[in-house]
């Protein structure tokens, strides 16, 4: 797995690369490497790229970068959410915990319209 950054004044969009499922193997290099991609108080748009699957690992990554963009004052959207990883995301109610727009149009004006103090 890579995760591949772009990013732009307090925006950062992070994509996973080279990786179909987000599991035990490399929910740690995407936690660690989304983490150490931060800027206090900014926007993290979270690409899921070529990842098409999810388990327990995996979702826990996302919490934790979840709450580390928070911790700064920050905000993060999921963008390209595959179909399995949005059911697993649903049946154990995360879709209320993370911000999902389908795609970087939809997020950044997601972005411009409500402000990150206010999520």
């Amino acid at each position: 797995m890579r995760v591949v950054f772009e990013t732009s004044e307090k925006r950062v969009k992070a994509t996973f690369t080279e990786c179909e499922m987000l599991d035990h193997s490399n929910a740690m290099i995407c936690r660690e490497d989304t983490a150490a991609a931060l800027v206090p108080g900014g926007r993290l748009i979270l690409d899921f790229g070529t990842v098409v699957s999810i388990d327990s690992a995996g979702v826990g990554a996302l919490v934790a970068v979840l709450k580390a963009v928070r911790r700064t004052g920050g905000r993060m959207i999921l963008i390209g959410v595959p179909a399995q990883v949005m059911s697993v995301l649903k049946t154990i109610r995360l879709t209320t915990v993370f911000e999902i727009q389908p795609d970087e149009p939809a997020a950044l004006a997601a972005l411009e319209s409500t402000p990150a103090s206010s999520r």
